[in-house]
């Protein structure tokens, strides 16, 4: 569309820069209440208190105070799916973790996690 050529690894580091802000935009107003938008420039409107308190937490957050993330409604689309599954394997992927460190018992790790009941004697013995 602008005419321009880029290459893929310009196009990735775009997209992780992009990504980053919005999931950094969205931890901000998550769980939030009373905040507001100034009416000229859309940032969040939070007091000094607030943002002392996230900007120790999130540095990269500084940005936000005076501009808001730009396009967030298009970006919602591009990584609200993305990050939604992304959690869900790292979710997956402590589970699987923790089942294989406790291979001791693993009748106990699949009640705790609600996972189907694997027959650990039977997966050993069906291995030769």
């Amino acid at each position: 569309m602008t005419g321009k050529a880029y290459q893929r690894i310009q196009m990735k580091n775009h997209w992780d820069v992009l990504k980053k802000d919005w999931l950094l935009w969205n931890t901000l107003l998550r769980g939030e209440t009373g905040l507001g938008r100034d009416t000229l420039t859309r940032a969040i409107s939070a007091s000094d208190e607030w943002w002392t308190k996230k900007l120790e937490r999130y540095p990269d957050a500084a940005k936000f105070r005076c501009m808001p993330l730009q396009f967030t409604e298009g970006l919602d689309i591009l990584f609200s799916d993305t990050a939604a599954v992304t959690t869900q394997l790292q979710g997956l992927t402590n589970v699987l973790r923790s089942w294989k460190a406790s291979l001791v018992c693993p009748r106990m790790m699949s009640c705790m996690y609600g996972l189907p009941d694997c027959s650990y004697e039977t997966s050993i013995g069906s291995a030769s």
